[in-house]
């Protein structure tokens, strides 16, 4: 199954939609998550793959932790997801893994550090994200 475009998740609001697509997703993936409980068992298998990992904290375990988050850090868009749906806020181990990627690193500034970040603007110069960033976030950067 494809995962959705972080953007679709976040505009549509719709807080039953994302916990229904969250169980869907960790259905497809993992026979034994059926019972929407947190396993340890579970919680290891899920944490082999970032996105999983992801959607485990978000959709079973309901909160972070540091297992879930180390893996979800595995990912440029793992870690954003996390960081924006799980942590609710900022950290450094979370924008480090972002940074992997400058269209992550964009959002991480704009949605979660809301805001200049040294890491997130080195990440983004010299491409594409640059003038969304100077545009967006900080007009007078030099």
């Amino acid at each position: 199954m494809k995962l959705p475009n972080i953007e679709d998740l976040i505009s549509c609001g719709n807080q039953e939609y994302l916990k229904d697509l969250t169980r869907r997703l960790l259905q497809s993936g993992f026979g034994p998550l059926t019972s929407g409980h947190p396993q340890e068992d579970t919680r290891q298998e899920a944490c082999k793959e970032p996105k999983q990992a992801f959607l485990y904290a978000r959709g079973i375990d309901r909160g972070p932790r540091e297992d879930t988050r180390t893996s979800s850090c595995g990912d440029a868009y793992s870690a954003y997801q996390y960081a924006l749906l799980v942590d609710q806020g900022p950290r450094e181990d979370t924008r480090q893994a972002a940074c992997g990627d400058p269209y992550w690193a964009y959002y991480y500034a704009l949605r979660i550090d809301k805001g200049f970040h040294e890491e997130t603007w080195a990440t983004v110069q010299g491409t594409s994200q640059e003038s969304l960033y100077r545009t967006k976030i900080n007009k007078e950067i030099d």
